[in-house]
C-alpha cells in the first residue's frame, strides 16, 4: 500500500486518538464539571463540590439554581439531598417520606427552616400536604411510584398550589398519567431530559408552572450560561466597564475610546464616528470590539469587529478608519461578515 494511501486510512479510521477529543471533552464534564463521578462514589446526588443536589435531570436542576426562591416554600413528596437544597435556598421546606429510617436519616441533617414528616401509609402520605390550607410555592411529586401514588400526589398538589407557583414531576417520562393530570389543570408543561447523578441513561424531570408564574433569578440574566458552556453575550445592553454613547435607538456601553471622522463621498461630505469597546459578547475578554456609526443615517453601519487589545492596535485602527478614502472605506463598510446595511 502507498504511504499516502496509509495516511488516507489513519485519518479516516474511527479510533483515531484525535477524532475522541470532543467526546472526551464532553465525558469529563459530565463526570468532573457535573460531579456525576463524585455522585456515584459518594451513592448520593451532589454537585462537583460534593453539595447535596435533588435526583432530577442536571438540566431541571441547572435551571432551578438559577432562581431567587428567597420569601418562597417548598413542599416535597420525597425527600433526600433535594430537602438540603431547598432548604438553603426558600425559606420554608415541608418533606414527607413513607421510610422511617430514611427520614430519621434527612431530619438529622436538615436546618432549621425544614419539617421532614414520616408517614408510611401511602393514603395518609398523599395527604400530608393537606394539613397545610396557605398552599405552596414549588412542589415537588417524587418519592415511592406502588399503588399509584404519583398521580395521586399529582393531583393532590394542583390543590395546594399557589398562584404563580410550579410543580415537579420527577420521572416524568415513566409517569404518563401524572403529567396528564397536571396538563389538564391548565399548568405549563416543560421537560427536561437528560443525564442525572448516579445514573448511566437518561430521564426526564418535568416542570409544570402555573400561567402566573413570575420566578426571578438571582441575576438579571435569564437563562444563565450552563455549566461548559461559553459565557458570550450577543445582544449586550447591560452596562459595562467605559463610557456609554447613544447611536440612534441603540446604547452602547462598555466604550473605551470615542472619535469621529469625515469622508468625502459622491454625494458630498459625510461624518462618521468609530467607538472602540470591551468585548460585548465576552465580559471577560481582553479583546476589543470596533462599531462604526454613520451619522447621517442615524444607523450603525458596519461591526463590531474585533481588533487587538493593545493602545497601538486601537490608535491605528482608529487613524486607518479615518486615512481610507471614500472607495476603500465602502469596500470595507460593505464586509458581509459585520456590515448593517450598504452604504450608498
Amino acid at each position: 500500500m502507498k504511504k499516502t494511501a496509509v495516511g488516507s486510512c489513519l485519518v479516516a479510521w474511527p479510533i483515531r486518538p484525535g477524532q475522541w477529543k470532543h467526546s472526551l471533552a464532553a465525558a469529563k464534564l459530565l463526570l468532573f464539571g457535573y460531579g456525576h463521578l463524585k455522585s456515584v462514589q459518594s451513592r448520593s446526588p451532589v454537585d462537583a463540590a460534593g453539595r447535596p443536589i435533588p435526583w432530577f435531570t442536571y438540566p431541571a436542576i441547572e435551571y432551578l439554581q438559577q432562581l431567587d426562591l428567597s420569601g418562597r416554600t417548598v413542599f416535597e413528596y420525597g425527600s433526600g439531598n433535594s430537602t438540603l437544597f431547598w432548604a438553603s435556598r426558600a425559606d420554608r421546606v415541608i418533606s414527607v417520606d413513607d421510610e422511617e429510617h430514611w427520614s430519621r436519616s434527612v431530619r438529622s441533617r436538615v436546618p432549621s427552616n425544614c419539617t421532614v414528616l414520616q408517614e408510611a401509609d401511602l393514603r395518609r402520605y398523599v395527604d400530608a400536604i393537606r394539613q397545610y390550607p396557605q398552599g405552596f410555592d414549588i412542589i415537588v411529586v417524587d418519592g415511592p411510584t406502588r399503588g399509584r401514588t404519583r398521580v395521586r400526589c399529582a393531583r393532590a398538589a394542583i390543590e395546594h398550589l399557589k398562584p404563580g407557583g410550579l410543580i415537579i414531576l420527577d420521572n416524568s417520562d415513566w409517569l404518563p398519567e401524572s403529567a396528564q393530570a397536571l396538563r389538564d389543570a391548565d399548568l405549563l408543561q416543560v421537560d427536561m431530559s437528560g443525564f442525572f447523578p448516579l445514573g448511566d441513561h437518561t430521564q426526564t424531570t418535568s416542570l409544570f408552572f402555573h400561567r402566573e408564574s413570575r420566578f426571578t433569578t438571582t441575576t438579571r440574566r435569564q437563562p444563565h450560561p450552563s455549566l461548559g458552556g461559553i459565557d458570550e453575550d450577543w445582544e449586550s445592553t447591560m452596562p459595562g466597564a467605559g463610557a456609554h454613547l447613544d447611536w440612534g435607538d441603540e446604547r452602547i456601553y462598555g466604550v473605551l475610546r470615542h472619535e469621529v471622522f469625515e469622508k468625502d463621498s459622491p454625494a458630498g461630505r459625510r461624518r462618521f464616528e468609530v467607538a472602540v469597546l470591551h468585548h460585548p459578547a465576552r465580559p471577560r475578554s481582553r479583546s476589543r470590539h470596533v462599531l462604526v456609526y454613520d451619522c447621517a443615517a442615524e444607523r450603525i453601519l458596519l461591526g463590531p469587529y474585533v481588533i487587538e487589545p493593545t493602545s497601538a492596535a486601537v490608535e491605528a485602527e482608529v487613524a486607518r478608519l479615518g486615512a481610507l478614502s471614500w472607495t476603500a472605506f465602502r469596500e470595507f463598510a460593505h464586509r458581509p461578515d459585520c456590515r448593517h446595511y450598504l452604504l450608498d
